[in-house]
């Protein structure tokens, strides 16, 4: 009888194992909401890090009304926007934004599963941006 028990044991223990790991969920992103003067100080302590993307997901409209300085565009409600997700750069920093923090906060649960590093998310959008009087852009 000791025989059995010994490789039973073990046998339960593997399929445990690849249980785990059949159930187990992609990685996550990292994402902290920030207010707009919290906003400014890290784009601030960013503005030489290649590694920083600042990714505006308004309209292009909208983005060519004025967006933070460095912003890239990704339009949210383009139909290829899920596909521009999956092409970002997982090892990069994002600090995203919208104009309430709405699409965003929309958009933070389609880039949560996808594995990046770091995500930044201005929590009330270019609105509250704006009304600190911080600095925009037009294109």
């Amino acid at each position: 009888m000791p025989m059995k028990k010994t490789f039973v044991e073990p046998l339960l223990v593997l399929l445990a194992a690849v249980s785990l790991l059949a159930c187990a969920k992609p990685p996550t992103a990292s994402v902290v909401a920030l207010s707009a003067r919290q906003a400014e100080t890290l784009l601030a302590h960013n503005s030489d890090n290649p590694d920083f993307v600042v990714l505006d997901i308004r309209t292009a409209r909208e983005y060519a009304q004025g967006h933070i300085p460095r912003a890239v565009l990704l339009d949210y409600y383009d139909p290829t926007f899920k596909a521009g997700l999956q092409r970002l750069d997982r090892d990069k920093i994002y600090f995203i934004y919208c104009r309430s923090g709405n699409r965003s906060g929309r958009a933070l649960k389609l880039i949560e599963p996808l594995g990046f590093k770091k995500i930044y998310h201005l929590e009330n959008g270019i609105i509250d941006w704006r009304r600190q009087n911080l600095r925009v852009v037009t294109s």
